[in-house]
C-alpha cells in the first residue's frame, strides 16, 4: 500500500466518482431489479442520531458506510473492495470550528437523504448529478486529508 506522500489525492477523488457513478449505473440499469434502499436510509438515520449527539467520529464512520452501501447495491463485488480500499485514505481532519462541523454534517446528512428520494422516484440521472456534487464539493473544499 503506498504512503500517504505517494497518493494523488485528485486522481483518488476522481476514482471514487467513477466508482460511485458506475455502481449507481450497473444498480439502476434498465431491467434491473429493484434495490432495496432501507439500509441506507437507516445509514442517515444513524448519522443524524451521531450529528445530534456530537460524535463526530461515528458520523464519519457512518458516512463511509452509506457509500459503502450504496457500491454494494450494486451487486459488484469488485467496484466494493476498490472503494473501501480508496476510501481509508479519505479523512475529514479540516481545521475548522465545531460549528462548521456541525453545518457540514448537516449537508451531508440532506444530500445522502436527497440522492434516496432520486433513486425512489427512478430519478438515477439527476440522483447521479447530485452524488458527483456531493463527491465534489468534498474534494474541492480540501477539508479531508490522509489518514
Amino acid at each position: 500500500m503506498p504512503t500517504p506522500e505517494e497518493v494523488n489525492y485528485d486522481s483518488l477523488w476522481d476514482a471514487r466518482v467513477v466508482l460511485e457513478l458506475g455502481a449507481l449505473d450497473l444498480t439502476f440499469a434498465p431491467g434491473a431489479a429493484p434495490r432495496n434502499l432501507a439500509p441506507l436510509k437507516k445509514i442517515c438515520s444513524t448519522m443524524e442520531d451521531l450529528h445530534q449527539a456530537g460524535l463526530t467520529m461515528g458520523f464519519y464512520e457512518s458516512d463511509f458506510l452509506f457509500h459503502q452501501t450504496l457500491l454494494e447495491l450494486s451487486g459488484n463485488e469488485i467496484l466494493a473492495k476498490m472503494f473501501a480500499h480508496s476510501a481509508q485514505h479519505f479523512y475529514p481532519l479540516a481545521p475548522v470550528t465545531d460549528d462548521i462541523h456541525k453545518q457540514n454534517q448537516a449537508v451531508v446528512i440532506q444530500e445522502h437523504r436527497e440522492i434516496i428520494a432520486k433513486l425512489e422516484a427512478k430519478q438515477i440521472k439527476a440522483a447521479s448529478e447530485l452524488l458527483r456534487e456531493h463527491i465534489t464539493r468534498a474534494k474541492v473544499a480540501k477539508a479531508w486529508t490522509a489518514r
